[in-house]
């Protein structure tokens, strides 16, 4: 197919491979990341102010306040992740793989196990502000994670898996306010 430029100039686009897309495990892998991961990050900002508002008895200008901080550490974090990945990747000290599943595993795996941190942190305000700001911002490390993992399967359709992808994880905000009702029930 040709695509005409600004100038004038011609470019050939590729046919997308639907085929070889639909059946790639490694995309369904990464579906799967990002469906977890945005399960916890939508967990978080759309109960996060309800949770410390009923819980802990803030009123709506303490919760708005701890809603947005931890959306600061997130972008933080990303940073800190993603020039650790480069580091990591520069010198050798790691292959993209162990890069790129190291940071999933923070961005998945850490994320829900400080949310158990919430849960678990009965009334007391302080490690509930800690684990709730920490699982937000760990998060952070899906932009050297399965968002990085796109480009490095396939350049030329990372933005058509980033679309699968983005799709699977706003799945997860159906579905979470509803667990969240289910469990209240």
């Amino acid at each position: 197919m040709q695509i005409r430029g600004t100038n004038n100039e011609i470019y050939f686009q590729k046919p997308i491979p639907w085929g070889a897309l639909l059946t790639s495990k490694y995309l369904y892998l990464n579906v799967m990341a990002q469906w977890v991961g945005l399960f916890g990050l939508f967990t978080l900002m759309t109960h996060g102010p309800t949770y410390f508002k009923l819980i802990h008895g803030w009123d709506i200008r303490a919760t708005g306040v701890l809603s947005g901080m931890p959306h600061l550490v997130r972008v933080i974090w990303a940073f800190i992740v993603s020039m650790s990945a480069d580091y990591l990747l520069r010198s050798n000290k790691m292959n993209r793989t162990n890069v790129r599943k190291l940071a999933t595993f923070f961005c998945t795996t850490v994320q829900g196990l400080c949310m158990l941190g919430i849960a678990f942190s009965g009334c007391d305000k302080v490690m509930a502000v800690l684990f709730f700001t920490l699982a937000t911002g760990v998060n952070g490390a899906v932009s050297s994670g399965p968002l990085a993992s796109l480009v490095d399967l396939s350049p030329n359709y990372a933005s058509v898996m980033l679309g699968f992808c983005n799709t699977g994880g706003a799945v997860s905000g159906f579905i979470t306010p509803l667990l969240v009702y289910i469990i209240n029930a």
